[in-house]
């Protein structure tokens, strides 16, 4: 098995604005992995399956992409990076620079608040129409996948795995926003005003089996 290589050094934003293009990546980066901190952060359209089935999806499209149109600029303009749209949702990472973990977070949490309210004063959609997870990771990593007719960058590493399953945690509750212990301890530190409730983690994402692990589950108020 190729044994990963993790590089020590630290993405300018314009580096990563490169490694998460949209389109196909050519070079020899694979079994290489680049070290990437970050607060890795899931938007997703609640019952957009249902609303493509009743409207069909070019109708789907044509309503959805001013909006991904303007949540994207959204990100960008709070140092965020865009990983992927999946579809229905966005997949996002704020990266850590100078091992600001903070800021990363409060960054993330500054762009949710943001597109939450783009969503609600200039969408007329409700708290329940959307969802945002949050979490973040020191073990993060950046490689390549596929072979010479496709190749992608992806990001792996816990945080992503929780944030991508969290939204799977919100679905059916009243809270539209989802986040692991050190994004609440950051939001907490910075004096946001914003009820949030414990839950136990699923144990599939938990570090330590043997340790009770909480997410936070909350109502955006921005």
């Amino acid at each position: 098995m190729t044994r990963l290589h993790i590089s020590d050094e630290d993405l300018t934003l314009t580096q990563l604005l490169e490694h998460f293009s949209t389109r196909d990546i050519g070079g020899d980066f694979q079994g290489n992995a680049l070290a990437f901190p970050a607060t890795t952060v899931v938007f997703d359209l609640a019952d957009s399956s249902k609303s493509i089935r009743r409207r069909g999806a070019t109708s789907f499209a044509v309503e959805s992409q001013q909006i991904f149109r303007v949540l994207s600029d959204i990100i960008y303009a709070n140092n965020g990076v865009i990983e992927k749209f999946p579809g229905d949702g966005i997949s996002m990472h704020f990266p850590t620079v100078n091992d600001n973990t903070y800021q990363s977070i409060i960054s993330a949490f500054d762009a949710i608040k943001e597109m939450d309210r783009t969503l609600r004063q200039n969408y007329a959609m409700r708290p329940q129409e959307y969802r945002f997870t949050m979490a973040y990771g020191t073990d993060t990593i950046i490689t390549k996948f596929g072979n010479e007719s496709h190749k992608e960058i992806i990001s792996i590493g816990n945080a992503v795995n929780v944030a991508h399953k969290l939204e799977n945690c919100l679905k059916g509750s009243m809270f539209n926003l989802a986040m692991d212990e050190t994004c609440k301890t950051s939001v907490r530190i910075s004096g946001a005003q914003i009820g949030l409730q414990s839950f136990p983690l699923p144990s599939s994402l938990c570090d330590n089996l043997w340790t009770a692990e909480y997410y936070y589950g909350g109502i955006i108020n921005g």
